[in-house]
């Protein structure tokens, strides 16, 4: 009985054995069936990422597919395959692409084709007359749209999306040229052995020594017969990394900023500048109304300013970030009237913006603080010992001296001497200039945001500018936000820039500076700690008295005005060949300008009153 249950437990686990290694048998064809290069899929993507689509790969092979993500990250791929061998969709997918794909057990392996990369130095391999390649620019992205021709010939081809082209020589040799907007056209020779080509386009940078830019196109130096400065942007901001205008002078010096004394370091107000000197007809005199001291529109000294291809106003480029401005050339001859007719008469100055780059998203900031202080070396004022001691030497407290000061006799004379004296002695000596000034600190923020691809680059800018002027409570306050877009395609490109800009500039409510220059240092404007309504020694030019100007600023007085404005520039750019050109231009300005101004009229009553007491004392006198 245990034999024939030996005999029974032998033969089951024989049978268990046998079975066993059936099984795993069974189970390892499946598997090597299921990763079979010859194995149906079904793979549909649509420019997706060459990654992406390698792993759909994966998932309906069941093949592990091994790659190296730097490698292929900067490929798309479109494909279509249903109901193909594994073998084939990968074929597809690898049929433009610098890429070799080998399979090994249950795994696929990618690796770039390094070893078929011709660069110019190289020999050439074995293959026919169509040559592939791919087309990078100098950060390794490839270029969609570049323009392949054979010179010489009429043929060629362009980049696809993935930056790759093929191009059949028809000849064992030839030379072909690589071009695209805004890079260096690049020659190579290539044969008809050649199997694989990369290609490396650097950015075009014009150099301001071999270019002149007029605002329609760049100009060779040596075929431009016109007088021109030009300026980089870099080396203007060494000189002011605040006032574009002040910074001109010093490059060339022609260009000159009128002096305004009247205003003097007014944030709010507009310089005069000449290029070709002033006009002898038509000439304006210094604006006396506040109101009106940034309205140049009559000028007819004012020089045209040209930004980017349109013409803008003055106060465009004195509220223009230093930070956005790539070069300045300034145009000062017939050549310049030619190109701009009548508005040419007084010069051009043409300004270029920095354009976004393509790459990666960079994000720019910059920040730019200046302290104003008040220079009041020219001012070399008398004391009030000095200034009465001038008028004693000039006889103003004389019986026959000056008609002003109302001295009709001797004693008459010494009474207003000796209280003059006493108004000193008691320690009186007012510095009229400085009471008005501060020191005032300026900040301007600025953020630029740019990026894209070659074909189309964007780029978002913001400015925050806060001015503060010398005289205490004015100051200038300006935001601005852009969004500028440039699409390339082959010879086209077409450039859209939107920007809004918000301006507001408040004057001082302390008045003019020039009115603190002709009151007398024996006045005080307090009164036992009380500010007085009027001057008793200091007059105006009709002998009157004048109110205080530290009381008038108490009044609630205040000018300010604002603008708000929307410009959107279009342009488009047919780069026919190397000679020709055609360009169109269409700008939209919407400009909202509001201002107000109050003047208490407390101060005038005042004054009529003082006038009419003059007038009666003046009677009783007589």
């Amino acid at each position: 009985m245990r034999k024939k249950y030996q005999q029974f437990h032998s033969a089951t686990m024989k049978a268990f054995k046998i079975a066993f290694v059936m099984l795993f048998l069974l189970s390892n064809c499946a598997i090597v069936m299921a990763q079979s290069p010859n194995k149906k899929i079904s793979v549909t993507c649509k420019n997706e990422p060459l990654a992406s689509v390698l792993k759909k790969v994966e998932k309906a092979s069941g093949y592990k597919v091994l790659f190296t993500y730097d490698e292929v990250q900067n490929y798309k791929v479109t494909i279509s395959a249903k109901g193909q061998e594994v073998s084939h969709v990968l074929k597809t997918i690898f049929d433009k692409l610098p890429f070799d794909y080998k399979f090994k057990g249950k795994y696929i392996n990618v690796s770039k084709r390094e070893r078929r990369i011709l660069n110019i130095s190289d020999g050439p391999e074995k293959g026919d007359h169509i040559v592939r390649g791919v087309v990078f620019d100098v950060h390794g992205s490839p270029i969609p749209g570049v323009l392949i021709t054979v010179v010489g010939k009429h043929r060629g081809t362009t980049t696809n999306v993935e930056g790759v082209f093929g191009l059949d020589l028809q000849a064992s040799k030839a030379l072909v040229e690589f071009s695209f907007i805004g890079m260096k056209k690049k020659r190579v020779t290539l044969t008809s052995q050649s199997a694989y080509v990369k290609v490396t386009l650097e950015d075009e940078s014009h150099e301001l020594g071999e270019t002149v830019i007029t605002g329609y196109r760049n100009v060779n130096k040596n075929s431009y017969t016109g007088s021109s400065t030009q300026i980089l942007g870099d080396d203007l901001r060494k000189v002011s990394q605040t006032n574009i205008l002040d910074a001109i002078q010093s490059f060339d010096p022609s260009f000159r900023i009128m002096d305004n004394t009247q205003f003097g370091s007014d944030p709010n107000a507009m310089p005069e500048m000449t290029i070709r000197g002033q006009s002898g007809v038509g000439n304006r005199a210094l604006d006396t109304d506040q109101l009106s001291k940034s309205n140049l529109k009559n000028n007819p000294n004012l020089p045209t300013f040209i930004m980017d291809g349109f013409e803008v106003s003055i106060e465009k480029i004195y509220d223009l970030d230093p930070t956005r401005i790539e070069s300045i050339t300034i145009l000062k001859d017939a050549a310049a009237t030619a190109i701009y007719g009548s508005r040419a008469a007084n010069g051009v100055v043409v300004v270029t913006t920095v354009a976004p780059k393509p790459g990666e998203v960079r994000v720019s900031y910059g920040f730019t603080g200046t302290l104003e202080t008040p220079d009041l070396r020219d001012y070399n004022l008398a004391n009030a010992s000095e200034k009465l001691e001038i008028e004693r030497r000039a006889g103003y407290f004389e019986k026959n001296g000056p008609s002003t000061n109302n001295i009709t006799s001797e004693a008459d004379g010494v009474n207003a001497y000796n209280t003059k004296l006493a108004l000193i002695k008691r320690g009186i000596d007012t510095d009229w200039l400085s009471i008005p000034l501060r020191n005032g600190f300026d900040q301007k923020h600025s953020v630029f945001i740019e990026g894209g691809t070659q074909n189309l680059r964007y780029g978002i800018d913001g400015s925050f500018n806060k001015v503060q002027g010398v005289m205490k409570e004015s100051g200038r306050d300006r935001y601005s936000v852009g969004v500028s877009l440039d699409y390339r395609l082959k010879k086209f490109q077409v450039k859209n820039t939107s920007t809004f800009n918000h301006t507001k500039s408040k004057e001082s409510p302390y008045g003019s500076f020039g009115d603190y220059t002709g009151l007398m240092p024996y006045d005080t404007p307090y009164e036992n700690g009380v500010l007085t309504q009027k001057l008793y020694y200091s007059r105006n030019s009709s002998n009157r008295y004048v109110n205080n100007p530290l009381y008038e600023a108490t009044l609630g007085n205040y000018n300010w005005s604002s603008y708000d404005e929307f410009v959107n520039n279009l342009s488009f750019n047919w780069y026919i060949n190397d000679y020709w050109m055609a360009k169109g231009q269409f700008s939209v300005t919407k400009k909202y300008s509001r201002s107000e101004r109050f003047v208490d009229p407390l101060p005038l009553i005042q004054i009529c009153r003082c006038r009419r007491i003059e007038r009666y004392r003046y009677r009783r006198a007589a």
